[in-house]
């Protein structure tokens, strides 16, 4: 079963991922790896390019798109193309688009989890092309607000860093980003007035460095926002940190679940299918609504954990 506009209905993934509502406005066309490259010991950077980045918006930041990753278990002759089902997608973040040239770049964590990321990765050599389906824009802070904070681990870096550097200098933006350690740090562009700080788990847990650093963060006053990206935990511990020490209400924060503990992304995929098909609910939930913390589906923001 084939459909014009994505992946064939089947599955309660499949009904998510092939519905008009998740599927408005994406565009689908396929994109030729360039270069491979090493970005820190944590971080690898797949550089993509041709002539459908010509969809993606030059305007926006934090944009991602869906790429439609191979299966190693199907012969390459049999690869299913963008107009079919094809289970193993995963959402990446552009981290820089160039459009001039035609490129953009996903960095991309590593992890010891073998999933479809992790096995696409380690294989994808340039020549390669993967089709994909995008741009979707993300949240980012509201134009017009006096500042803002970003928090997030590795898996939000990539998002982080296009919003730093697309911040508007009237309105400074800090961000702190939690790695593992000063080798997993690189140079981030932001506009005079903002910050970047760095937290470090040292081989710790995720989530305490990052809380320290923002509560010793000398935050702005006036009319801000805070957006935060991670693990789920991590993140809906943080957002609701943020609301009851620093005073700030639901909707001026931004929560996004990039991954969860234990669980792999296919599973962050079902859980949510599962939800929307049993509820009826619309597949791409308020990322804003007063009490939730969006859970993006698998690598949204970039780099599931359990890819």
């Amino acid at each position: 079963m084939t459909s014009p506009n994505g992946p064939a209905a089947g599955t309660a993934l499949d009904q998510v991922l092939s519905s008009n509502r998740h599927n408005s406005g994406l565009h689908w066309g396929t994109l030729t790896v360039l270069r491979v490259e090493p970005v820190t010991r944590s971080m690898r950077r797949v550089v993509l390019g041709g002539p459908d980045v010509d969809v993606l918006d030059r305007q926006a930041a934090n944009q991602a798109v869906r790429m439609f990753l191979p299966d190693p278990a199907w012969p390459a002759e049999h690869q299913p193309s963008t107009e079919e089902q094809r289970p193993l997608a995963r959402v990446y973040t552009v981290r820089e688009l160039r459009a001039e040239q035609r490129e953009i770049d996903l960095d991309i964590v590593l992890h010891a989890a073998g999933g479809p990321g992790m096995v696409w990765l380690e294989h994808v050599r340039p020549g390669d092309r993967v089709p994909f389906a995008g741009p979707r824009v993300h949240a980012q802070p509201t134009a017009g607000i006096n500042a803002a904070v970003l928090a997030g681990d590795d898996s939000a870096l990539p998002a982080i860093a296009s919003i730093l550097a697309a911040a508007d200098p009237a309105a400074p933006t800090h961000a702190i980003v939690e790695v593992d350690g000063p080798e997993d740090e690189q140079p981030l562009a932001a506009p005079a007035g903002s910050t970047l700080r760095w937290a470090h788990r040292a081989g710790g847990p995720h989530g305490p460095a990052l809380r320290q650093a923002l509560e010793q963060l000398p935050w702005p006053d006036g009319n801000l926002e805070f957006w935060v990206a991670g693990e789920l935990r991590v993140v809906r511990a943080l957002r609701a940190w943020a609301t009851e020490h620093r005073g700030l209400s639901r909707r001026q924060t931004h929560a996004y679940a990039y991954w969860r503990l234990g669980s792999s992304g296919i599973e962050l995929d079902m859980d949510r299918a599962r939800h929307s098909v049993a509820t009826n609910a619309a597949p791409e939930p308020d990322p804003d609504a007063p009490d939730e913390v969006d859970v993006l589906t698998a690598g949204d923001g970039n780099n599931e954990r359990h890819a």
